[in-house]
């Protein structure tokens, strides 16, 4: 594993639902950077298997996204199927509704369509 200073970044989490959220087209652009990373992460058969909103990194600004605590992940280009990708999409979904009653924030219908977007590609 490496370890990368990545300046004026936050999880996905506090980027987009925690006190200190971002406006409307920032969230948007940080979930649709989250789809990309995943979709991404995926087609190299990343298998995460502890996929939630607070592993995934987002710049400020360039909303870069980076995929954090791979200790347990591995990659298996056999196993990355449907299900398995479809298993860790519904992973990090349930922690963004913990997270979404925890801050008594919702992630909005236009952000939830950035991600599925950029995550089919």
């Amino acid at each position: 594993l490496a370890t990368r200073l990545v300046p004026d970044a936050a999880d996905l989490a506090a980027t987009v639902l925690g006190p200190d959220r971002v406006d409307a087209a920032a969230r948007e652009a940080a979930w649709r950077s989250a789809g990309a990373l995943l979709r991404a992460a995926f087609a190299a058969g990343v298998l995460h298997r502890d996929l939630n909103m607070r592993n995934i990194l987002v710049q400020r600004g360039t909303h870069e996204a980076w995929l954090l605590d791979l200790d347990r992940a591995r990659i298996d280009d056999a196993a990355a199927g449907d299900v398995l990708v479809r298993n860790m999409v519904a992973r990090l979904h349930r922690s963004r509704r913990k997270l979404e009653s925890m801050y008594g924030e919702t992630t909005s219908h236009a952000e939830l369509a950035a991600f599925e977007e950029a995550l089919r590609g």
